[in-house]
Formats: C-alpha cells, structure tokens, sequence
C-alpha cells in the first residue's frame, strides 16, 4: 500500500513538472507570435 501511494505521489509530481513546462511554451510561443505581429 505505501509503494503504491509513493508511485502516485511520484505520478503527481511528474504531472505539474509536465503543466509548468506546457504553461512555459504556451507563454513562449504566445510572445513569440506577439513580436512576429508588432510590426
């Protein structure tokens, strides 16, 4: 019981590392398209 509560617990954290990263290149891209459509 307590390996699989680890491998959750594991599960999650991989998780939001993998949504911060997704939220990192949406914003990237997002201020990449801005620059491109300034001028």
């Amino acid at each position: 019981m307590s390996i699989h509560r680890s491998t959750v617990q594991l599960r999650r954290k991989r998780q939001a590392r993998y949504n911060r990263l997704e939220c990192a290149a949406f914003v990237t891209s997002f201020v990449l398209c801005w620059y491109v459509l300034l001028p």
